[in-house]
C-alpha cells in the first residue's frame, strides 16, 4: 500500500526511479509540505532528477527566503543546466540580502552569458544589496566584457544615488 511515509522513503533514496517516481506522487495541495524534499533532490539527485525536481518548486516557494537561501547555497556547485535553471526560476523574484549575497558569491562560477543574467537580476533587486553585494559588483566595472562592465557600473551608480538621496532625506 502506497503511504505517506513510503513516499517520504523514496524522497530520501538515493535511486534514481524512486526519486523521479516521489516528485510526480505528492499531491500538489500539499507542495510546501513536501518542499524539503523536492530542494533534497534538487541539491542530491540522481542523473536528471535535479532538473525535473527544480521545475517542480512552487512559484510562492521562490519569494520566501529560507527556500531562497536553501537552493541558492547550491547555486554555484551546480552545473551549468542547473545554474541556468535556477537563473530562469529567480527572475523577475524579489530576492532577499542572503540570496543575493549567495548569487553574487558565484560570479567567477557562471559563464560570462549567466553573469549578465545574475547581473539582470541584481539589476531588478537593487534596492536591497548589501555591502558585500555592491563591493562584488563594483570588481566588475573593469570587466572586460563591456556588456558586463556596463550593466555593473549602472547598478553601482543607481544604488549610490539612491543612497545619497536616503540620506538627504534622514537630514
Amino acid at each position: 500500500m502506497f503511504t505517506e511515509k513510503l513516499l517520504d522513503k523514496m524522497f530520501q533514496s538515493g535511486n534514481l526511479h524512486y526519486q523521479y517516481f516521489a516528485l510526480h506522487a505528492y499531491p500538489l495541495k500539499d507542495s510546501l509540505k513536501y518542499l524539503p524534499g523536492v530542494i533534497r533532490l534538487v541539491k542530491e539527485g540522481v542523473s536528471y532528477v535535479p532538473y525535473f525536481a527544480i521545475e517542480k518548486i512552487p512559484a510562492s516557494a521562490w519569494a520566501i527566503d529560507k527556500y531562497q537561501v536553501q537552493l541558492l547555497a547550491h547555486f554555484a556547485n551546480s552545473d551549468f543546466e542547473l545554474q541556468n535553471a535556477f537563473l530562469n526560476k529567480i527572475s523577475g523574484i524579489d530576492l532577499s540580502d542572503n540570496a543575493m549575497d549567495l548569487l553574487v558569491g558565484s560570479f567567477g562560477k557562471t559563464t560570462d552569458k549567466q553573469l549578465l543574467k545574475v547581473l539582470q537580476i541584481l539589476d531588478y533587486n537593487k534596492t536591497r544589496l548589501t555591502p558585500y553585494a555592491i563591493r562584488e559588483l563594483t570588481s566588475l566595472c573593469g570587466h572586460a566584457d563591456s556588456e558586463i562592465a556596463e550593466l555593473a557600473n549602472s547598478i553601482v551608480k543607481a544604488v549610490k544615488k539612491t543612497g545619497q538621496q536616503a540620506e538627504k532625506n534622514i537630514n
